[in-house]
């Protein structure tokens, strides 16, 4: 289906940074994408392999390294080239949680930003560089930096010494040497870059300026981008034709799993919007790649994102067919009779709750359940803004929106694995919305722990034991506290 785009990258981003995927779901991921037509896999795997480099922030669920090494065995087989992705500024929860590291935060109440003027950081980094590039041996063409969302880098008062793009460029440098003395490309995510280093200053937004020109043009840049195409008020399709112009290689990255996604499900119409601007973007654009990044934080399991990623490879080699005729055949073939319009219904609009979990606390992903009095905080919040009762309309009409479509996927043979799972989510998705409304009613959330345990089975289809555990309680904790009355 796109042997014509033999040199064009279809990269499966596999994020391993708050849950731990079971060798086999993983392996089987790794054989749909293969089939799908994807012929790399970018490798975010955080803590879950027992890296010697830092013992001490290693999940007790990780990989050993002979088991990782089986799974990329297997990706090799496929004919997945494996693109591994390291941390280098921010999404360093895993690390700067643990104590002995809390030194070399940016700041001290931020777990997720390195301080990246300290020698110590720049050393531990290249050390633990060298380990990743021991475990994906010599088939390594590409490695991919990070370095997106470090929303407090520049801001300590070593750091702050210097300008913002000089700094970032400086460390990409440092870090990069290694690869670049091997002849392994180094890349690196696109926002910061785009803002000059700095994500607080809007202005900079995609503007043509010297800063942006500092990093050298041996980096690809990595473009996400989950609006374009979806949300016209959002989406920025002006950011890619300016970074080539100004001489980087690109990899477009649309979302098969990402922000706006309830815990359960993905939002299908949104992310099959998005994947169709971005595959048309890359063959028109002649761009380096289309990556569909898959973010853990999100939960639900990667058998509902199949036909996402599936339409993402049809979409880049077959631009000329109606990409909602396209996809729903996929879901036709993957999972029978389950409409379209359902599955759009089931993921309407953006989910609008993310207060009730703590998935995300900021903009980090510290993936720690909700503390005594979250609740209550995250109440009084509301409260202030005046929008408990806008909330509450909200929560009430996604309750019957999806009350209607479990009669509808009633009608559906439960004859796969994704369609059960497409029912376990509405039910789940209900229940939570159902303790949401109590709690803003100023009732007890009755039935939370019931729910949280039906969702840690929910997510033990493919996470492993504790891994379950501990999602169903990022997702639940702080309404648990609403049943119990425990603030």
């Amino acid at each position: 289906m796109i042997l014509s785009l033999a040199s064009t990258l279809v990269v499966l981003h596999l994020d391993f940074n708050t849950i731990q995927m079971k060798k086999d779901a993983v392996v089987g991921c790794l054989r749909e994408a293969a089939g799908m037509g994807y012929n790399a896999v970018l490798w975010e795997v955080e803590n879950k392999v027992r890296w010697e480099t830092c013992p001490e922030c290693v999940d007790p669920e990780a990989f050993t390294k002979d088991e990782f090494r089986q799974v990329l065995a297997e990706a090799n087989r496929l004919g997945l080239e494996p693109i591994p992705l390291m941390q280098t500024f921010g999404h360093a929860e895993y690390v700067l949680r643990q104590q002995k590291y809390a030194g070399w935060r940016e700041s001290p109440t931020n777990q997720a930003c390195y301080c990246v003027s300290r020698p110590e950081v720049v050393a531990f980094q290249k050390a633990l560089l060298r380990e990743y590039l021991d475990l994906f041996g010599d088939r390594v063409r590409r490695f991919h930096l990070g370095g997106d969302e470090a929303f407090a880098f520049g801001t300590c008062p070593r750091c702050s010494a210097f300008g913002k793009m000089d700094l970032y460029v400086s460390h990409l440098n440092a870090i990069a040497e290694e690869l670049v003395r091997r002849g392994v490309r180094p890349g690196v995510w696109a926002d910061m870059v785009l803002r000059g280093g700095d994500l607080k200053d809007r202005g900079k937004a995609d503007a043509a300026d010297e800063t942006m020109q500092k990093l050298p043009r041996i980096f690809t840049l990595w473009n996400w981008d989950y609006y374009h195409g979806a949300r016209s008020e959002k989406g920025d399709a002006a950011a890619t034709p300016l970074l080539t112009k100004l001489g980087y290689e690109v990899i477009l990255s649309a979302a098969s799993q990402s922000a706006m996604d309830s815990p359960f499900l993905p939002q299908f119409k949104m992310h099959r919007d998005n994947i169709a601007a971005c595959a048309d973007d890359v063959r028109a654009q002649k761009l380096a790649g289309l990556c569909v990044t898959s973010w853990s934080v999100h939960l639900y399991p990667k058998t509902l994102q199949y036909p996402l990623m599936e339409f993402a490879a049809r979409r880049l080699g077959n631009p000329a067919e109606d990409p909602e005729v396209a996809f729903g055949e996929i879901v036709r073939k993957r999972w029978g009779d389950v409409p379209v319009d359902v599955l759009d219904r089931l993921s309407n609009g953006r989910w609008d709750y993310s207060m009730f979990d703590t998935r995300f606390w900021g903009y980090e992903k510290r993936a720690c359940p909700a503390t005594p009095g979250f609740l209550s905080e995250q109440l009084g919040k509301l409260d202030a803004r005046e929008g408990r009762q806008r909330l509450l309309d909200t929560a009430r009409s996604d309750l019957r929106t999806l009350e209607r479509a479990q009669g509808e996927l009633g009608n559906c043979s439960p004859s796969s694995l994704a369609v059960r799972q497409l029912e376990e989510a509405r039910a789940l998705s209900a229940a939570f919305l159902s303790q949401v409304i109590a709690v803003l009613e100023n009732r007890s959330a009755d039935g939370a722990a019931s729910a949280m345990q039906k969702a840690e089975r929910y997510y033990s289809s493919f996470q492993t034991p504790q891994s379950a555990r501990n999602s169903a309680r990022l997702v639940w904790a702080a309404l648990l506290q609403g049943e119990k009355r425990i603030e």
